[in-house]
């Protein structure tokens, strides 16, 4: 298999109407994520995985008729790989394209950008 980038709760999160990508420093939440295996640290997001904390005050901007209507949450699409914990898939890069095609529960608009940092895992 070749080497894959696993997207994990370390990464930097992102709505298309966010200037920054945030981290879960900043309020951004993910779950669920692995409860035993780390990637730097950091913990692979599982299948099925919410990520949300995308409100005005984490910079999303985004209105309607003048009314802040922000994106609020994401629920990801199936994880495409074969990486798993415990049986339960965890995301790679290969599934970025798909997340960036999910409508966010707030507004339904798409466009969650993940920016990971780790290196890549011989997988």
């Amino acid at each position: 298999m070749a080497d894959s980038i696993v997207l994990t709760d370390g990464a930097k999160f992102k709505c298309s109407h966010m200037p920054v990508a945030q981290g879960t420093s900043a309020g951004i939440t993910v779950s669920p994520v692995a409860s035993k295996t780390t990637v730097g640290g950091a913990k692979p997001i599982l299948n099925g995985a919410t990520v949300g904390g995308f409100t005005l005050a984490a910079g999303c901007n985004f209105q309607v008729l003048g009314v802040s209507t922000p994106c609020l949450s994401f629920k990801l699409p199936p994880a495409s790989g074969s990486l798993s914990e415990k049986g339960q898939a965890v995301y790679t890069e290969a599934d970025l394209s798909a997340i960036a095609a999910i409508p966010s529960t707030g507004n339904a608009t798409p466009g969650l950008a993940i920016q990971e940092s780790q290196t890549k895992l011989k997988a």
